[in-house]
């Protein structure tokens, strides 16, 4: 009998079977598709294997052969016979163990998507243990990981980073000249890996040896405003007429740290006082300061604007509570102000309240640089309050006078 041929099999019709030889048919079933047989015999006993489909391309995975193909397949089903194997329990039994196979690597790959540093440290924020902080506070380790560290190890597993990998992240981020954060990434990166240790996802701490190894980030000192530069200052201050302009001109008169002032809340303010509550302070304890005349008519201006705020004295942008830490040094340098940054109005008073004769302790006291045991700490507050009242308002009466070319008269008489 003649062997096949790709065109004897492209022409059969429905209906119709060819023989290649060796057993080997191929069947044009009446649904239109054609099937390859081949018959052989195992234990004495007849049996039918079915290689598949005709196709001009082979798909072995589809079990779609061409002729030569068939051939092969059916050369491979023989060999398995003379073992004494059936080749289409065979062929169920592969099919069986590819499927598991593909499964595995499925379920490793999903696991190491699940693993990665990324997932476990926004993980590890919405965890138990990230709920004695507060929201600010794990926003802000949120967007600093988001923006230094995934884009250099966010898609790693954590199991495989290497103390190496955590250098080269986190002295790329120092090279950006901001090597303070660098250190705060490596103790927040030090609290994902513990938590993934805890949780079974990684079995070590790569960023232990590198404590100390960061580089220290230099100190930072804020220069005191001169006295002529207050003018251009503040009128580049008022052409702000946002919650950030406002903020900017306050915090010149009250002097508190920014973040003591940026989430300040209507509720803080009683009378000419405005209470900070510890949580808000860098000592944890909490503190007063009196708002002179100047500050209270300013408040008042602000609680009029369209866009204040029945909570927040400055409210913030894109579902924020209050304004941004950066905002105000971002306006100032869009306005080309360069000798001044918002931790800078400390120095600015400390140094120009002592010019003018100011008491160094009360001015150190208005600062929060509390001193002493908490009972002389408590008296100093409510005893030294009025003291403080009358230099909050010499402050505010020096700022105006600056602004608007005035002499002011300083403690010891003298025209400052």
């Amino acid at each position: 009998m003649a062997k096949l041929t790709d065109l004897k099999c492209r022409r059969l019709k429905r209906g119709e079977k060819a023989s290649d030889g060796h057993n080997l048919t191929l069947w044009h079933s009446k649904t239109g598709s054609k099937l390859w047989r081949w018959r052989y015999r195992l234990e004495g006993r007849e049996n039918i294997y079915a290689l598949g489909k005709y196709g001009e391309h082979d798909d072995p995975d589809a079990r779609v052969f061409t002729l030569s193909g068939a051939r092969r397949e059916r050369e491979r089903a023989a060999a398995l016979v003379k073992k004494g194997l059936n080749p289409s329990i065979e062929r169920k039994q592969a099919r069986h163990l590819q499927a598991q196979q593909r499964a595995d690597a499925a379920k490793a790959a999903e696991a190491i998507r699940l693993d990665t540093f990324e997932v476990v440290a926004l993980e590890w924020l919405d965890s138990p243990q990230m709920r004695h902080v507060t929201a600010a506070y794990s926003n802000q380790v949120r967007r600093t990981f988001k923006r230094l560290l995934f884009p250099a190890i966010g898609n790693r597993p954590i199991s495989e980073i290497t103390s190496g990998e955590m250098f080269d992240a986190l002295e790329a981020v120092a090279d950006q000249g901001i090597a303070a954060t660098a250190r705060l990434l490596t103790a927040w990166a030090g609290q994902v890996f513990a938590y993934g240790i805890v949780k079974r996802r990684c079995d070590s701490d790569p960023t232990l040896p590198l404590r100390g190894q960061i580089r220290a980030p230099r100190p930072k000192h804020y220069d005191p405003v001169k006295p002529e530069q207050f003018a251009p200052l503040w009128t580049q201050l008022e052409g702000l007429d946002t919650p950030v302009g406002w903020y900017g001109r306050i915090l010149l008169h009250v002097f508190t740290r920014p973040s003591e002032l940026r989430a300040m809340r209507w509720d803080d303010i009683d009378g000419d006082l405005y209470r900070i509550p510890a949580e808000r302070m860098k000592r944890d304890k909490p503190h007063v300061v009196p708002l002179s005349p100047q500050v209270q008519a300013m408040l008042q201006e602000v609680r009029s604007k369209p866009w204040a705020h029945p909570e927040y004295v400055f409210p913030g942008q894109r579902g924020r509570k209050y304004i941004s830490i950066a905002a105000l040094g971002a306006a100032l340098r869009k306005r080309s102000i360069d000798y001044w940054q918002p931790h800078g109005s400390r120095a600015t008073a400390s140094t120009l309240l002592r010019e003018l004769g100011h008491d160094g302790d009360l001015i150190e006291l208005q600062l929060a640089h509390t001193r002493g045991n908490s009972v002389r700490a408590s008296y100093d507050h409510s005893e030294k309050l009025d003291a403080r009242r009358k230099m909050m308002a010499a402050w505010s009466d020096y700022i105006e006078a600056q602004i608007y070319g005035r002499n002011v008269v300083a403690i010891g008489g003298a025209v400052a």
